[in-house]
C-alpha cells in the first residue's frame, strides 16, 4: 500500500514538472515598427511580435526589468500550437532616456506557472535634431536656385513639419511630412545680386522646425564652390585733359590679386597723375611703363585712372611767352623808336613818301645803332633833311645810323625820301626800324611800329 503511495506520488510530480517544461516553449519573432525615442516627441518604440505556444493552452505577461516600461502590461492567452501577433509599446524610464545612443534590453515571458522565457532587444534614443538631417546641395556662382533637402534618419515619421530654412543665399518656409527614413527636397530661387559679394567657402544653412508640439534648431553647412573670374574694361575722354580708366572687376567668389598697365611717353609723364600708387615703374627707351596691383573680393573693382593735363605745358608756354613780351617791353622801355610815312608830292607825279624815325631814350644808352630796311621797289632820294645816315647798304638795303649815347628824354629824329616810278596800288607796307643799343654792359634790341600806308589809283 505504501509502495503504490509512492509510486503515485513520484507520477504526479513527474506529471507536474513535464506540464511545466512543455508549457513555457514559444517560439518568438518580432520585427521594429519604431525601434527609436526621439525624447522631444513622446512617441514610445514599437515593436511587432510573433508568439507560438509550443506547449500547453496557457496565459502569458511581457514585461521588463531594466527601467523599460512595456505595453500592453496585462496577461494575454495562446492556444498551444497557436501564433499571436502581439504590437508591443515601449518607452524607458528617465535614467535611461537621458542617455543618447543603442541601448539593448533583456524582456521576459512569463507563464501562469511562474515560468520565465527570455529575450534581448535594442531601441535607439536620440534628439531630434539628430533624427533629421537638414542640408542644401552644392551652390556654384552660375546657379539660378538652391536644392535643399530634408532626410529622416529614424523609423519614427514625422507629421506635420513646419519648418524655417534661413542662410545668406535664401530664407523661406515649408509645411511637409516626412515618412520613416523619407526624404524631402525643396528648390528656392537665389537671388544672384544678393551673393555677388560672397566667397567661396562653408556657408550656414539654419533651420527652425516645429513638430510634435515641440520646437528645435538644426545647423548645417553646405559648399559654395569656387570660381575665378576678372573682367576688364578701358575708357578714354577728354583732350587738353585727358583722363584714361582702366578697371578690373572680380566677377568671380575669390579674393583674386589683379594687376593693371599704363603706358605713357617721357614728354606726357611729366603732365599725369594717377589716382593709386604704382607698385613699380619701368622705363624703356621713350617709353615709362607703370604697374598697379590689388587684391579684391567678390565683386569688387580696382578702377586705375591716369590724368593727364596738357594744360600745365600750355599754360607753361604763354607764361613763357608773357615772360619774354614783359621783358621785351621792359627793355624796349629804355628806347623807343616811332615810325612815320608821309606822302610827298612830286613834278614828274613819282610815287613819294617821306620816312621819320623818331628815335627817344628813356634811360642813359650807349652805342646805340638804328637800322631801317628800305622797301622793294623804291629808290632813296640822295638829299636827306636831317642827319645822313652813317651807312647806306645798298646790296642789303638797309639805312644805319650810329650814336654814341642817348640821355634820359633825349630824342633824336632821322628822315629820308623814298620814292618810285612804279606808282603802287593798295596796301604799302614799310618794314619796322630796329634799334641796337647798350645798357649796363649788356646788348638790347627794339622794333619800331609797323608803317603801312594805302595808295588809289590815280586819275
Amino acid at each position: 500500500m505504501v509502495r503504490k503511495r509512492v509510486l503515485f506520488m513520484m507520477l504526479f510530480m513527474f506529471v507536474v514538472v513535464l506540464l511545466s517544461l512543455v508549457s513555457g516553449v514559444l517560439e518568438i519573432s518580432k520585427e521594429p515598427v519604431i525601434d527609436v525615442i526621439v525624447p522631444e516627441t513622446n512617441q514610445k518604440a514599437v515593436y511587432d511580435f510573433k508568439i507560438k505556444n509550443l506547449g500547453i493552452d496557457d496565459n502569458f505577461m511581457i514585461y521588463s526589468l531594466v527601467g523599460v516600461n512595456m505595453w500592453p502590461n496585462n496577461s494575454f492567452h495562446i492556444v498551444s500550437g497557436q501564433t499571436t501577433n502581439l504590437r508591443v509599446e515601449m518607452w524607458p524610464e528617465k535614467a535611461i532616456i537621458d542617455k543618447r545612443g543603442s541601448f539593448p534590453f533583456t524582456y521576459k515571458i512569463k507563464n501562469s506557472f511562474g515560468d520565465i522565457q527570455e529575450d534581448d532587444i535594442f531601441i535607439k534614443i536620440v534628439n531630434l535634431k539628430d533624427a533629421i538631417e537638414i542640408n542644401s546641395y552644392t551652390v556654384d556662382l552660375e546657379s539660378d536656385k538652391a536644392v535643399i533637402f530634408v532626410k529622416n534618419k529614424v523609423s519614427l515619421p514625422f507629421d506635420n513639419i513646419k519648418a524655417r530654412f534661413v542662410s545668406s543665399f535664401f530664407d523661406f518656409e515649408e509645411e511637409f511630412s516626412l515618412d520613416k527614413y523619407g526624404k524631402k527636397e525643396f528648390e528656392v530661387l537665389i537671388n544672384k545680386e544678393s551673393i555677388k559679394n560672397l566667397t567661396a567657402g562653408s556657408y550656414i544653412i539654419i533651420t527652425d522646425i516645429e513638430t510634435y508640439d515641440t520646437k528645435e534648431r538644426i545647423e548645417n553647412s553646405f559648399r559654395f564652390t569656387e570660381k575665378q573670374e576678372i573682367s576688364s574694361g578701358e575708357s578714354k575722354k577728354g583732350i587738353l585733359i585727358s583722363r584714361t580708366e582702366v578697371k578690373k572687376i572680380n566677377e568671380g567668389n575669390l579674393y583674386s590679386i589683379v594687376q593693371i598697365n599704363i603706358q605713357k611717353n617721357i614728354i606726357s609723364r611729366l603732365f599725369t597723375t594717377f589716382n593709386a600708387e604704382p607698385v613699380d615703374v619701368e622705363r624703356d627707351g621713350f617709353i615709362v611703363n607703370y604697374k598697379f596691383q590689388q587684391e579684391i573680393g567678390p565683386a569688387e573693382t580696382f578702377m586705375v585712372r591716369a590724368t593727364t593735363s596738357w594744360l600745365y605745358p600750355l599754360i607753361l608756354l604763354f607764361a613763357v611767352i608773357f615772360i619774354g613780351y614783359l621783358t621785351k617791353t621792359y627793355v624796349t622801355a629804355f628806347l623807343v623808336l616811332r615810325k612815320r610815312a608821309v606822302f610827298v608830292k612830286t613834278k614828274g607825279g613819282e610815287f613819294a613818301l617821306k620816312i621819320s624815325v623818331v628815335v627817344r631814350a628813356k634811360k642813359f644808352l650807349e652805342k646805340i645803332t638804328i637800322v631801317d630796311k628800305i622797301p622793294d621797289l623804291v629808290k632813296v632820294h640822295e638829299r636827306f633833311s636831317t642827319h645822313e645816315p652813317d651807312k647806306i647798304d645798298e646790296k642789303n638795303r638797309r639805312l644805319e645810323w650810329y650814336i654814341d649815347s642817348l640821355q634820359p628824354g633825349e630824342e633824336r629824329i632821322f628822315s629820308y625820301i623814298i620814292y618810285s616810278k612804279v606808282y603802287p596800288i593798295g596796301k604799302f607796307e614799310i618794314p619796322q626800324a630796329t634799334g641796337v643799343f647798350e645798357r649796363e654792359g649788356k646788348i638790347h634790341e627794339t622794333n619800331s611800329n609797323k608803317v603801312f600806308f594805302v595808295t588809289e589809283p590815280r586819275k
